[in-house]
């Protein structure tokens, strides 16, 4: 009876340590670009599944930035791929690329078309991870101040 009692609290722990140790399973996910951080509520879907979500910026420097897309797990569980589209820069980006589920690593190409200009494409590394629960930033209800300059208006 003691051993059936310790194992199970052996069982407890690895459970634990598995939920607590996987950088991006979680509902709460943390998206790094660069040096910008991005979060949004989701959690990674399961084998053969996608997810869609809205993403927001956490960087001052993007305020009112709000994305939306999608993320799709691999048949063998391994690699995430995602998707986000968004019209902040004058026209429209486009995100795409994929991260490891294990690790939260991974490299995304990130491509602009902005009205009148030519598309401008570059790639980045994205780490995701788990994080606490976010608010969303007060910019992003009112971000005008900030983005004068940056859209075209009618």
């Amino acid at each position: 009876m003691e051993l059936r009692r310790i194992l199970g609290i052996i069982a407890g722990a690895i459970g634990i340590l598995l939920v607590c140790c996987l950088p991006a399973s979680a509902n709460d996910l943390c998206f790094t670009l660069g040096s910008n951080v991005y979060f949004t509520s989701v959690s990674i879907p399961s084998k053969n599944q996608c997810e869609t979500f809205s993403l927001a910026a956490k960087a001052p420097s993007f305020p009112g930035y709000l994305a939306t897309g999608s993320m799709c797990l691999s048949s063998n569980g391994t690699t995430v791929l995602l998707n986000l589209s968004d019209g902040y820069f004058n026209g429209t980006e486009s995100i795409q690329g994929t991260f490891n589920k294990n690790t939260g690593a991974g490299t995304v190409s990130d491509c602009t078309a902005p009205e009148g200009n030519p598309n401008k494409c570059s790639t980045a590394d994205v780490t995701v991870k788990t994080c606490a629960t976010q608010s969303i930033p007060a910019a992003e209800f009112d971000p005008a101040p900030k983005l004068v300059n940056s859209s075209v208006g009618d």
